[in-house]
């Protein structure tokens, strides 16, 4: 999958992302977690629900782009660890 993007988190040291050769990262956001459980899956609804907004064009890899992603998910995962229970809702403003 030439065109595929890897993106993993690395707990405490934020998230990375793989394109093309090209790699890019984001420190994890700072925060007194409540609870763990659903921080992944908080991540993932974070980078995709910024990836979809942006519609990136995947042919030119946008390194400003990518770093907003993982900006996003990585807030919302900080967010929702402030959250008990496994299924925050967590409203744009606050991820803003």
């Amino acid at each position: 999958y030439p065109d595929a993007i890897v993106v993993f988190t690395l707990g405490s040291d934020g998230a990375m992302a793989a394109y093309r050769n090209q790699v890019y990262s984001q420190a994890a956001i700072p925060t007194e977690p409540v609870e763990r459980l659903g921080g992944g899956d908080a991540f993932s609804a974070g980078f995709l629900a910024r990836y979809l907004e942006l519609g990136l064009d995947r042919s030119n890899g946008d390194k400003t782009s990518f770093a907003s992603c993982l900006q996003w998910g990585c807030t919302v995962a900080a967010l929702k660890y402030t959250i008990p229970g496994d299924l925050p809702l967590i409203e744009r403003d606050q991820v803003q």
